[in-house]
């Protein structure tokens, strides 16, 4: 938000103290929306009054510091792409592929506990519409199968991709009508709108 790297670090460490010492997350509650949602909103509201506090006091008044490895998380933020988006944007990008991946690494692992690593492997990159270079004939021949069994079983992979996808999001809400809204939410995070 146009800080410089060491008063976002200072921006974000009293944000979670305030949060830890006012006990905010316990007040959050699901029915009064996402909880990410009450996390941007609160730091929001935190950076407004930190804005007023520090016209007040200056950088480190009468608060002790803690300081984390400032100089690799800088060296490990500088080797990042720039992202032009605003804040709230990648936060959302980033839980929309949070989500993603669980339902990615649920879906590995019941193939894994199947016996069936090997056609996951072989497979995964359909649930994107990655055909690549094979074509589903000549995944069939390596794996055993014959072409239609192999497009069965990514039909098969992307309905259960989806059910996985569906119920990781419905951990995320505390009412399953907001599935829908949310999974909207998730594309329109992805997507970059």
């Amino acid at each position: 938000m146009g800080n410089s790297p060491e008063d976002a670090q200072d921006v974000t460490q009293s944000f979670f103290a305030y949060l830890l010492e006012k006990g905010l997350i316990g007040r959050a509650q699901p029915e009064a929306g996402r909880f990410r949602s009450f996390l941007l909103g609160s730091l929001k509201n935190f950076m407004a009054n930190d804005f007023r506090r520090q016209h007040a006091q200056k950088r480190g008044g009468a608060v002790i510091v803690i300081s984390f490895d400032a100089q690799s998380a800088e060296q490990r933020y500088l080797l990042e792409p720039v992202e032009l988006n605003n804040p709230q944007t990648l936060f959302q990008q980033t839980w929309a592929v949070e989500v993603l991946d669980q339902a990615f690494l649920g879906l590995e692992s019941e193939y894994q506990g199947g016996g069936k690593s090997e056609i996951f492997q072989a497979l995964h990159r359909f649930l994107q519409g990655d055909r690549g270079a094979q074509t589903y004939a000549q995944i069939g021949a390596s794996l055993g199968l014959s072409e239609g069994a192999v497009k069965v079983a990514v039909h098969r992979m992307r309905q259960r991709y989806r059910e996985l996808l569906r119920a990781a999001v419905a951990n995320t809400v505390s009412d399953p009508i907001e599935v829908d809204d949310e999974l909207r939410n998730l594309m329109e995070a992805l997507s970059g709108r």
